[in-house]
Order: structure tokens, then sequence, then C-alpha cells
């Protein structure tokens, strides 16, 4: 009583193709009504849904697709010896003759051609036929690509072994999935700029062959899972104990295990230069940096009207880590001159305060078997004061897996919490955000957790959207 979802229009897509979109359309999977229920809540849904098809149609007018649209419909960006990548729209057909009167209306005056004995018509600057139960749509060359594979020449996408097993074991209840190579990544994605440049450096790795995700309407909101072939990323497995350090109403949560190559770039999240304190790392002693290549857990807090970085590392030798924080003044001011250090008292523990003009400080203790460093004495406080704890917010729970097991990221964000702090420091002056805001309201948490083995990763992104 619940149909699988369609997969058939990876059949007229080639193997080569650098990125592949799928969105299952069939009414009648549970899949697609919760997904249909849930973007229901979005404000900007209706709007979204009406462009993405206007720009489908070849007549420009959407409005009577749904009297002929199959179950499936699909992009894919192809490869070409151009700079500019190919491009073939796949839509699943239920009804023919409809189809053929809507897409009628946007034929252009040329004379349709035959290709393999299949009519190709003229739409502008594509063309389009039907094929197999299917109508495509693309650059000429594109079609043909298509009408080749349903006779059986060529390679399909459907029968390329790291397409498979890109998305193989991605959950059955999806609603949408997506594909690309690395090449897709690389050249497509990542130069794109905007979301789809975030996007494209987030999945590019070192080693990288192929990626696929997959879509899923699901409790708390929606589930997004992203497999990841070929590279492990830039960081080994590790259980999150230090997760019960995290104090309660932390705004993000990040936690990583060899956390030292990338201090620098996560710590200028506080707004201070990333090359100041790239010096800065690298200017630490060693007794400093070694906690700092095991499990580290970063979160961000905001008592009052600032936002406070904090850094928890274990500590191993207390009596060795301490001693080096005494120290740490002196190597410093080789990058940081005028660099002033004292020794204070923070809710008890004895902390290494550090300041160099207005802009850098940096507050350090050792505690409890932990290394804590903040960029403000509230960051320890946090840490150092109360029992209550993160992981027991049920925000926390509903978007975070059980975290017992080992991982190779893990990542809490109370949205939010951010969106309103990003609202008193500027953003709501933004008048793209500002379009968006309604929407980005309806997402309460997110939270991401990857595991990887044997070259290859998987990442769960969930969404609390009640």
């Amino acid at each position: 009583g619940n149909p699988a979802i369609s997969t058939g229009a990876a059949r007229l897509v080639p193997a080569d193709a650098l990125v592949y979109v799928h969105v299952s359309t069939d009414p009648r999977r549970q899949a697609v009504r919760r997904a249909v229920k849930l973007a229901g809540r979005f404000p900007s849904f209706d709007r979204l849904r009406d462009s993405v098809l206007r720009k489908l149609s070849v007549n420009g007018d959407a409005s009577d697709m749904r009297e002929w649209l199959g179950k499936e419909a699909a992009l894919a960006l192809l490869d070409t010896s151009g700079t500019v990548a190919g491009s073939l729209v796949v839509i699943g057909v239920r009804d023919e003759q409809g189809a053929r009167r809507f897409l009628a209306e946007g034929r252009g005056s040329a004379a349709p051609v035959s290709y393999r004995g299949v009519r190709v018509d003229h739409y502008g600057k594509v063309m389009g036929a039907f094929v197999g139960g299917y109508v495509v749509i693309g650059q000429e060359a594109s079609v043909h690509q298509a009408i080749d594979l349903a006779q059986g020449r060529g390679r399909s996408l459907a029968t390329d072994g790291e397409y498979r097993r890109a998305l193989g074991g991605l959950p059955g209840d999806r609603v949408a999935d997506a594909y690309a190579t690395a090449g897709g990544v690389r050249r497509l994605l990542a130069p794109a700029g905007g979301l789809l440049g975030v996007v494209g450096a987030l999945l590019d790795r070192p080693g990288l062959r192929a990626t696929g995700a997959a879509l899923s309407a699901k409790d708390p909101g929606a589930r997004l899972v992203v497999h990841a072939l070929g590279g492990t990323g830039p960081y080994e497995p590790f259980v999150p104990r230090l997760l019960g350090d995290v104090p309660k109403g932390a705004l993000a949560y990040i936690g990583v295990r060899g956390f030292d190559r990338t201090a620098a770039r996560l710590l200028a999240a506080t707004g201070e230069e990333s090359s100041t304190l790239g010096r800065v790392i690298g200017a630490i002693p060693r007794e400093l940096i070694t906690p700092l290549q095991g499990e580290v857990a970063l979160l961000l807090t905001a008592p009052g009207d600032r936002t406070v970085l904090t850094v928890l590392a274990r500590a191993g030798d207390e009596r060795r880590t301490r001693a080096a924080l005494a120290r740490l003044a002196g190597p410093l001011r080789k990058v940081l001159p005028g660099l002033r250090s004292r020794a204070t008292t923070v809710a008890g523990a004895p902390v290494t305060e550090l300041r160099s003009g207005r802009a850098f400080r940096l507050d350090a203790a050792v505690f409890g078997g932990k290394l804590v460093i903040a960029t403000a004495p509230e960051g320890i406080a946090s840490v150092r004061g109360g029992r209550s704890r993160l992981e027991d917010e049920d925000a926390f729970r509903r978007v975070v897996p059980a975290t017992g097991s080992k991982v190779t990221t893990v990542v809490f964000l109370d949205f939010d919490q951010l969106l309103h702090l990003a609202e008193r420091t500027g953003l709501d002056d933004s008048r793209a955000y500002r379009q968006v805001r309604a929407d980005l309201a309806r997402v309460r948490a997110v939270g991401f957790s990857s595991s990887g083995r044997q070259g290859n990763t998987t990442a769960e992104i969930r969404f609390d959207s009640p």
C-alpha cells in the first residue's frame, strides 16, 4: 500500500553525469505526502514551488502539469567538452496526450526533427522528446543521449557502479535524492558561490569519488543522509565524551578530533582576525597543542549581548598542562607584541588571562582533567558551574542521534537562539534576510553527525521544524 520510490529516470541519464537531482512526485507515497505537509509549514513554499515549475515548463505556465505529471522528476548536469555543462530534465508522464498538449503550447516555429525514429521538437533554445514514459528536455546532444540510452545504446547512470554505491543504503522513505561526482562537486558546485558553493565546500575532500544524498520528511521535521565515497574527511573517529561537559543553553556545539589543524579558522567565528589567530596557534607550546589533537568540544554561548567561544579538550597530565599555561605568554609575545598576562580566578578555578590591544583576549584554565580555553571568562564559568547539560535538552535529543558510538563529527545548532542573536547584531537590517526570516523561524534546531570507515563517510542531518 506504500509504493517504493520510482527511479527509472536515471536510465535516461548518461553514466558520466556530473550532478543528478531527483524528486519523487508520486502522491500515493506516504513519503511524498509527509514532505508536502512539512513544506506547507514554510510561508514561501508555494512561491518557490511555482517558481521551480515555471522554470521547468517550456511555456512558462506550470498550472496544468499536475494533470499529467508522473511519479518522478529529475535534473542532470552532464559532462561536456566545453566550459558549460549540458543539462537534461527528465519528467515522468502519467498522461502522454495531456503532456503533449501542454508542451505544444511552448513549441517554437521550427519544424520537428526525427532522431532514431523519435520525434524531437524545438522549444526555444532547448529540445524535447517523449521517451519510454518520460519527457526529456535539454540541449540537442543531451536529448539524443537520452534516446540512445532508452534504445539500449550507451551506459546509463542507473547501471553505474559508483552511482549505485553512493545511493545504496539510503533511506527508502526519501522524497528526494541527489548524486554528484568529484568532478561535479569541484567543477560545478564549489565555483557556483552562494548556497551551492557552500554545499560544494562541505562535500569536497581529498580522495572524494562521489556523493549520494537522500532527503526525507521525518520527525522531528526533516532528515538528510549523505554518503561520501572515498576520503574520510579531516577528522578521526572518536566517542564524544566531552559532550557531558557542554552546558545547557549553548547556541552551538561542535565535537571533533584533531581540532589543532583547523583551530584558527573556527576561532575566527568570534570576529577576530584569522591570520592573527593562526600565528597564535602556531606559537602555542606542544604541551597545550597535544590535547587539541584528541577529542575537542567547541561551544558557542551568548551571555548578555556578547558571543563567547569556548574550547574544551582532555588535559591528560594536569600538572604539566597547567605549567605550560603559566609559560604561555612568552612564546605568544613573539606574534603579539604588547601581550599582557595575569593570573586570576573564575568560578573558583585558577585562570591565565591573555590580552593584546582591545580585540584579542583568551582565558585558559585546567580543571577536572580538561583544558578549557575561552574568549571571555563567562565561557570558563559556564563549563565550571552547574549540572544542567546540553545533552539533556529536548531540542538536542530530537536532532542529534545517540552519541555513545564512534563518530567523526557531531554538531548541534540551536537555530532559534542563533537567529535571535544574529538579529540583535544587525542581520535584521538585511533585506535578503527579511525575505526568508519567516521560513528560517520554522527551524527550531539542527543536528549533524558523521561516521566513516574504509574510506567512506555517512553523515546525517536532522532539522527540528515543529
